[in-house]
């Protein structure tokens, strides 16, 4: 399935929850919270660390479209992170000079997303749980990693032959499988534009009277690769997101 009739049957469903708004008792509201995000990257080389959390942000305005007593639908429009830390250390020492290496990556993602999610909730009029889970269709917009290491070296009587310290910054470029690798200049890293995720989660409300304040906790797992694959690449590596998020909200009915 291509990412245009992907994101045109994304759309389809989006627009046929709305259809059923007829019937149904609509809120609108706005949350926002923390993210801990990671890259799970596959293969790691022999030895190679596994990335990892970092702390993230997410802002989002749910729309609930409760249909019957139990059951709503409730589309989102969120801004949300996804990224990862990688640490590399090495300790080596050859003909009596002892070289450590310590060595960090970091990445982060800022993207626009679009979850359709099906609802539960369970409860009297004051107090209700729900439970939630639907996928997530997202597009990237803004992107940064930097890398920094330090090596120094030293004889066995603790001379010290070097100490350099290196740092850089690089800039997202969004990009589609199949990318020219010449069009990515040195200070920037290809990432692919699109990004489907599955979002899993429960929280609970309570009834102010009219408007409801919310706890939501969810875990967002990656579907794609992150790594867009460029034309004639035969390196087969995937970074897909995984991410858990709490946030706290308010939601007002219509």
């Amino acid at each position: 399935m291509t990412i245009k009739t992907s994101l045109q049957l994304f759309l389809a469903v989006l627009g046929l929850s709305f259809c059923q708004t007829a019937a149904a008792q609509i809120s609108l509201g706005f949350r926002g919270g923390i993210l801990v995000t990671t890259l799970d990257k596959n293969p790691l080389e022999d030895g190679e660390p596994a990335p990892e959390h970092i702390p993230g942000f997410q802002i989002a305005v749910p729309v609930e479209i409760k249909i019957g007593e139990i059951f709503a639908i409730q589309p989102e429009l969120m801004i949300g992170t996804h990224g990862a830390r990688q640490v590399l250390n090495t300790d080596v020492t050859q003909l009596a000079i002892r070289t450590v290496t310590a060595a960090e990556i970091r990445y982060k993602i800022t993207t626009f997303e679009i979850p359709l999610l099906a609802k539960l909730k369970f409860g009297n009029d004051v107090l209700k749980f729900h439970v939630l889970a639907g996928p997530s269709l997202g597009f990237g917009f803004n992107g940064k990693s930097n890398s920094e290491s330090t090596i120094i070296s030293t004889l066995a009587n603790g001379i010290e032959l070097l100490n350099q310290n290196t740092y850089n910054e690089f800039t997202a470029k969004f990009v589609q499988d199949g990318f020219n690798a010449d069009a990515v200049e040195a200070d920037e890293f290809a990432v692919s534009r699109i990004n489907f995720n599955a979002h899993f989660g429960a929280g609970l409300s309570v009834n102010l009277g009219g408007p409801s304040l919310f706890l939501d906790g969810r875990y967002m797992l990656g579907i794609n690769d992150l790594r867009p694959e460029a034309a004639g690449d035969t390196k087969e590596i995937s970074f897909k997101s995984r991410r858990i998020g709490i946030s706290v909200g308010i939601m007002f009915p219509l």
